[in-house]
C-alpha cells in the first residue's frame, strides 16, 4: 500500500480512529501520485492554461479547443510509465485506453493517437530492446483494434533510462460544441456504470503506478480489451446523439 507513515498518521488524526481496511484502500488510491498529483501539481500549475481557442471551464477530463463552425477539438495526454516498465505490452496498451476514454467522456469521438517514448540503450541492453518492442506494439495494436490511427510519435534511447521506460500517450478527439458533456452529475440523475467484465487484474493499479520499480506486481497492470472499448465508444456516442447523457466520467485507476 502506497501510504507513507506521515500520511497514515494524518488520516488517523482526521477521522479520530484507526481506518478500516476498506478505507485504507480508498485513501491509498485517492492519495496516490497517479490520482492526486500530490508532488507534481505545483509544477503542472506552471504550464499555460489559457488561450484564444481554449474553452477554460471546469468539468472536462480533456482539454477543449473551439475551432470554429460549431466544432471542438479535444486533447489529453498521460503517462503509463511504471506499468509499461513491468509489462510493456499491456501497460502501454491500457495507457492508450485511458486517454481514449478521457476524450470520449467529453462527448467527442477519438480520432488520433500520439506517443512520446524513452528507453535505455537498445544496442547494449536486451531488456531495453524488449521494452521498446512490446510498448510500441501495445500502442499500435490497441489503436488498430479501435480503428484509431497512431499519427505521430517520437522516441529516444539513453542509458539514463536503463531498466525503466517513459511512456506518454496522447489522444485527440473531434465533435460538435453543442454535444460537449461535463463530468458533473446532478441530484436525481440515474447512474449507469458501463464497462467490460471485472477481474482481479488492475486492482491497486493507481498505487502500483505510483510506487518505485521495486514493486513488480504484474497483476496490477490491467489486461487490455480494445474490442469492448470499441463497443463502448459507439454505444456512448449513440446515446450522446440522443441527448441521454447529462454527465460522464472516465472510471480510471482510482476506481469508484
Amino acid at each position: 500500500m502506497s501510504l507513507e507513515s506521515q500520511e497514515l498518521a494524518e488520516l488517523k488524526s482526521k477521522i479520530g480512529r484507526n481506518p478500516t481496511s476498506t478505507e485504507l484502500q480508498i485513501v491509498a488510491a485517492e492519495w496516490s501520485e497517479h490520482c492526486s498529483y500530490k508532488s507534481s501539481k505545483k509544477h503542472l500549475k506552471m504550464l499555460p492554461m489559457k488561450g484564444p481557442l481554449v474553452i477554460h471551464e471546469k468539468g472536462y477530463d480533456s482539454g477543449v479547443l473551439d475551432v470554429g463552425g460549431g466544432y471542438v477539438v479535444t486533447a489529453h495526454i498521460e503517462s503509463h510509465n511504471h506499468p509499461s516498465a513491468v509489462e510493456p505490452y499491456g501497460g502501454a496498451a491500457t495507457g492508450v485506453g485511458g486517454v481514449i476514454r478521457d476524450i470520449l467522456s467529453a462527448g467527442t469521438r477519438p480520432i488520433a493517437i500520439l506517443n512520446g517514448l524513452r528507453f535505455g540503450d537498445i544496442e547494449k541492453d536486451q531488456q531495453a530492446k524488449w521494452l521498446f518492442k512490446n510498448a510500441v506494439t501495445g500502442i499500435a495494436d490497441y489503436g488498430n483494434c479501435l480503428g484509431i490511427p497512431t499519427i505521430g510519435g517520437e522516441v529516444e534511447f539513453d542509458e539514463c533510462y536503463q531498466n525503466y521506460a517513459l511512456v506518454d500517450v496522447a489522444a485527440v478527439g473531434f465533435g460538435k460544441k453543442e454535444n460537449l458533456i461535463k463530468n458533473h452529475a446532478k441530484k436525481d440523475d440515474l447512474v449507469v456504470l458501463l464497462g467490460g467484465s471485472t477481474g482481479r487484474d488492475g486492482i491497486g493499479g493507481s498505487q502500483f503506478a505510483s510506487d518505485s520499480l521495486e514493486s513488480e506486481d504484474r497483476s496490477a497492470v490491467q489486461i487490455p480489451d480494445p474490442f469492448i472499448e470499441k463497443l463502448i465508444i459507439e454505444a456512448i456516442l449513440e446515446a450522446r446523439n440522443e441527448k441521454l447523457i447529462h454527465a460522464m466520467k472516465d472510471l480510471g485507476g482510482g476506481g469508484l
